[in-house]
């Protein structure tokens, strides 16, 4: 055998063996399968649990649950929400962490099993045996939420009016089969129900149901029960499976409305809902319920002082920045913050706090061209001409050392002063 032909051997298992490698192959996973006996249903009952990424750090949080009938086609879609919403990876969180359980159905089956003659039946299933075992064998809060579409969408909303008290939120997409005088029967009994009740669905699926169940709602619930009807804009068969995803999603925020970091439409708003008085009593009220840090933290107060420079609200900006003076606020800022922010203060007459904040970048980053013309102009403010122009110098200077496009605008500044 020949040296030549060895060689080429060699070379192609070298190849497929690099190919191998190169190519892994790992299952992904969204959560676990766990499977028992019903007695109420007489067979073998599979669970899917997603438990949240934090859950084995923090031993010592309890969770929400959300419960998800037809786990087999909308478990996934709910961990996805999840994911997206608690900001997986990022730190930016809109709702709280909570565990998803999908709890899978016979789809052959499942007409009967969530029809009203067998509600009764059904709801004993998931109290007794769904939720026991999810409550002995995770560390679960006292809030759960139930969610269904088409039948099981009906079922949500007989559970409901059998059983107020058994989830805090209750969320039915284009819910059928089920009669709307259970709802009138509800209010009736219940005066002052305090309950969570989120209905999705389209235009055209708004069948004998849920048109008389939103004009009942819309007539006789009480202030203390939070519920809300969303039309879903698609249509057709495409709409009919889409709404599960859109009442899901809508449905969490709306639930959780209170854990998203606080917001305004404009300082307008801010002003006349209470100013920072109203902010401290949200973030108070918001680390009750959540058991979390009542601190607003970082990116809280950024979105509050953000809105005060897109509307170029001084007195507000001022207001916040001393406000936030007293926390580790400032000292966190980023460097296109903080030049928004001294540009503020240079803009409104205020040039010692813009040498603060434009000082603060020079020192992170001396060759910053912004950071130096914007302490030229903050000390040409201040009546200093010689320092202002030292400053306008050095900022052309790197200007040009690394082609910034701002250049010919700091150059101006430059011949400007040296007319006057």
């Amino acid at each position: 055998m020949n040296l030549k032909y060895i060689s080429t051997v060699v070379f192609f298992l070298f190849a497929i063996n690099i190919t191998h490698a190169q190519h892994k192959k790992t299952d992904n996973i969204l959560g676990s399968n766990y499977t028992f006996h019903s007695k109420t249903k007489g067979e073998e009952q599979q669970l899917q649990v997603y438990l949240p990424e934090n859950y084995t750090k923090n031993t010592a949080a309890k969770y929400p649950v959300l419960y998800v009938l037809d786990g087999q086609n909308w478990f996934s879609s709910a961990v996805s929400l999840h994911k997206v919403f608690t900001g997986s990876g990022t730190g930016f969180k809109s709702i709280p962490d909570f565990i998803v359980v999908g709890i899978t159905t016979n789809w052959e089956k499942r007409q009967e099993f969530f029809g009203a003659s067998n509600k009764k039946n059904a709801i004993h299933f998931i109290e007794k045996e769904v939720i026991s075992f999810i409550d002995e064998k995770f560390r679960t809060s006292n809030e759960r939420l139930l969610f269904g579409w088409q039948f099981a969408g009906g079922f949500v909303i007989n559970t409901l009016a059998e059983k107020p008290d058994l989830f805090s939120g209750y969320l039915a997409a284009t819910p059928v089969f089920y009669n709307p005088s259970v709802i009138d029967n509800l209010l009736s009994n219940h005066k002052n129900l305090k309950s969570f009740l989120y209905i999705g669905g389209t235009k055209e699926e708004e069948n004998d149901g849920v048109k008389p169940t939103i004009t009942i709602l819309t007539e006789k619930a009480p202030k203390s029960f939070d519920w809300t009807y969303k039309e879903i804009s698609a249509y057709g068969a495409f709409g009919h499976r889409i709404s599960p995803i859109e009442t899901l999603a809508y449905g969490l925020r709306a639930y959780f409305y209170d854990y998203k970091l606080l917001e305004f439409k404009n300082v307008n708003d801010f002003t006349t809902k209470g100013g920072l008085s109203y902010v401290k009593e949200f973030y108070k009220k918001r680390a009750k319920r959540y058991n979390i840090s009542g601190d607003m933290g970082q990116w809280g107060m950024y979105i509050l002082v953000r809105l005060a420079v897109r509307e170029n609200h001084f007195a507000t900006f001022e207001l916040l920045m001393n406000e936030f003076k007293k926390t580790n606020f400032i000292e966190n800022l980023g460097n296109w913050q903080l030049g928004s922010y001294a540009k503020v203060y240079l803009d409104n007459n205020k040039p010692n706090e813009a040498i603060e904040f434009y000082t603060k970048i020079a020192k992170k980053n001396p060759e910053s061209p912004g950071a130096l013309n914007g302490l030229g102009k903050a000390y040409l403010a201040k009546g200093n001409r010689k320092k202002a122009i030292d400053f306008f110098k050095k900022a052309i200077k790197h200007a040009e050392k690394n082609e910034n496009p701002n250049l010919n605008t700091y150059k101006l500044d430059l011949e400007n002063i040296k007319k006057q």
